[in-house]
């Protein structure tokens, strides 16, 4: 599924909305690139166990932590695209704490039972591959901090580790004892601040060990969250509702606003305004400069999660298994959706490229489109933001959801802001695509657009305006259709090959022969000679191809291709080389997405089997004698079964 689907054709540009499996030309969608219904999550996947933490988004994977308090507990790591568990680990305890990223690893602490098992992890995070792993003295509550090559962790037992962050081994002079209990850290200013459950707060140098300040800050509270950075100041909220502002070089404490509820988990921040719940049904802004409350939105149940705030929303998930999603300026309500059954949602939500991100309690973790399925009003959001391509492409959508009862002025608020966006051309095609389009109209944008090109793109305006002249003539309007013929001659008078696909394989094995054919056309206004053409990509072979003759204007010749690609992700490329009469060389590219399946696996096995596990895989298994267990990629796909001589698809 996908928040943005492609809407054109990338391979011919036409207009084929969110929806339409194969374009006219041959391109397909991708499996990944669907529109999911209203109201509904891109993906749900099965965790190891209840969600604990803010999941983090690291390149292709959104990693969670979850498990049982005093119980195992483990990080699984989810393909954004496919909603696919990629790696897992399982850990001894539970991993509550949070991660941090850097370099394309994930660390992570977690928690233990009567101050032991407690332990520090380093994975690659594209496949889970173990890095380090060492042991701590106590629980870990806090994600772990990086600078540098140094890893700072804290522990319950109130020490303060540091690790090599390549190999894992302890920094010599570490860990430093500040306190007693749960600790949550924040890195501003140079220094390293600590909070612990019990309020005294800390700041000390990273590198030299020593305490910033004389001597601790003792607030008279109780926390059980961490702190949030702004500028040169720490934020903290307690469980007695105040908010505390820390100014982490000289330790001068404020108290900002009046007492609200018991704050369980860490505020957010993005300009001057802190978003944060707490355990009376509220969901806060305050103004950090004035110290007044700006607004407070109520949900049903209590807030024990993080929010956050992207793109003047804020996000954050409630003790009833809902998500909330609210307008940053006023505090009213954009939509809510709940996700987990009933169970509560306490690592927050994480939002990451218009994608919301949250695990709850029930073990189940979910992408939920920014939006959820509202596209006007995400549309009508986008404009007001100056975001107007994102905005046309929200309305586009809107006017083939509600294909059933159509909206005129969704298809005119498209058209705007793709004009508004500098994107004249989507907007014309975008008409085109449309039911009993205005022939005329559409020639004279053609030749708008044409004419306002520059001269370094004078191939594209000479396109253009055989393309005008081609609606002139449905229109009837003979005029025009000499004008623009006319006008494409005197900017460019050369070849134009375009390659336009005729049959594709709708899914194709990796390293199995298939083949492609497709039209080769000359739209241009001369001659194109010597042709050649490549095909390169993720192919077992990049392959020259001569072409026996020229074409002429308007001329087209069929081609048919044998290829084998090599797996996936893949993409085809086809590049069409040629030259005028005069001599000079012209050349077009096209680059098609191919949808790959991984090479058919097959594994053969002459015993019995009690119990056999295996990865993700296509293809089959064959086993001669009785199999108690499969379970394939954590999935349970047979028990108690007997294969004689035969095969089972996995």
């Amino acid at each position: 599924m996908a928040v943005r689907p492609i809407l054109f054709c990338p391979n011919c540009e036409t207009y084929i909305g969110p929806r339409l499996e194969v374009c006219f030309c041959g391109w397909q969608r991708p499996q990944t690139d669907r529109l999911p219904d209203p109201g509904k999550p891109l993906w749900t996947a099965p965790l190891g166990g209840p969600a604990r933490c803010r999941p983090l988004v690291v390149d292709d994977v959104v990693v969670y932590g979850w498990g049982e308090r005093q119980a195992k507990g483990g990080v699984t790591a989810i393909n954004r695209q496919t909603g696919r568990s990629v790696w897992q680990t399982e850990t001894a305890y539970a991993v509550e704490g949070g991660f941090a990223s850097v370099e394309g690893y994930v660390l992570f602490g977690t928690l233990s039972f009567m101050q032991k098992g407690a332990e520090v992890h380093c994975h690659h995070a594209t496949d889970g591959s173990r890095v380090w792993q060492t042991s701590v003295t106590g629980g870990v509550w806090t994600p772990p901090i990086i600078q540098e090559s140094r890893v700072y962790v804290a522990s319950d037992d109130g020490q303060i580790h540091c690790f090599d962050l390549y190999t894992g081994e302890p920094v010599t002079g570490w860990p430093v004892s500040v306190g007693s209990g749960r600790l949550w850290m924040a890195m501003t200013a140079g220094a390293l601040t600590i909070v612990s459950e019990t309020g005294q707060v800390s700041a000390i140098d990273p590198l030299g060990r020593f305490s910033i300040w004389h001597q601790p800050l003792k607030l008279e509270a109780q926390f059980h969250a961490g702190p949030v950075v702004h500028g040169e100041e720490v934020l903290l909220g307690a469980l007695s509702g105040q908010i505390f502002a820390i100014d982490v070089r000289s330790g001068k404490t404020q108290m900002l606003g009046e007492h609200f509820g018991p704050i369980v988990a860490s505020p957010a921040v993005q300009a001057d305004t802190l978003y944060f719940g707490s355990r009376d049904h509220h969901l806060r802004a305050l103004d950090l400069a004035s110290r007044k409350t700006l607004w407070a939105h109520q949900s049903e149940h209590s807030i024990a999660s993080s929010p956050q705030a992207v793109d003047g929303m804020v996000y954050v998930g409630c003790n009833d298994g809902s998500v909330h999603a609210v307008d940053a300026r006023s505090g009213e309500l954009a939509w809510r959706h709940s996700v987990s059954r009933g169970k509560p949602i306490f690592g927050g939500p994480t939002v990451a490229d218009d994608v919301v991100y949250v695990g709850s309690e029930s073990g189940e973790a979910e992408a939920l489109p920014w939006h959820m399925g509202m596209h006007a009003w995400a549309g009508t959001w986008r404009s007001a933001q100056q975001r107007h391509a994102e905005a046309a492409e929200c309305f586009a959508i809107a006017k083939e959801v509600a294909a059933a009862d159509p909206n005129p002025a969704y298809a005119e608020a498209a058209m705007t802001n793709w004009r508004q966006a500098g994107l004249p051309l989507l907007a014309i095609r975008f008409c085109e695509a449309m039911v009993d389009p205005d022939p005329a109209a559409i020639a004279r944008d053609y030749e708008s657009v044409g004419r306002a090109l520059p001269m370094h793109e004078r191939r594209q305006a000479a396109r253009l305006m055989r393309r005008a002249a081609k609606y002139y003539k449905i229109a009837g309007d003979m005029e025009g259709e000499t004008r623009s013929l006319r006008i494409a001659r005197q900017i460019v008078h050369a070849p134009d090959l375009r390659a336009h696909i005729v049959n594709l394989p709708m899914r194709w094995e990796a390293m199995t022969e298939g083949q492609i054919v497709f039209d080769l056309r000359n739209d241009g206004s001369s001659p194109a000679c010597n042709i050649r053409i490549r095909l390169g990509g993720n192919l077992y072979a990049r392959l020259w191809i001569d072409f026996n003759g020229g074409l002429e204007p308007d001329q087209a010749a069929e081609i048919a291709i044998p290829l084998i690609p090599t797996g996936p992700p893949t993409e085809l490329v086809i590049e069409a080389h040629c030259s005028d009469p005069a001599g000079e060389s012209w050349l077009e590219k096209r680059v098609l997405p191919l949808d790959i399946r991984p090479e058919s696996a097959r594994v053969e096995i002459g015993e019995d089997v009690g119990a056999l596990y295996l990865g993700r895989l296509e293809g089959n298994i064959r086993i001669k004698g009785s199999v108690g267990l499969v379970r394939v990629a954590g999935e349970l796909a047979s028990q108690n079964q007997h294969e004689q001589h035969t095969g089972t698809q996995l």
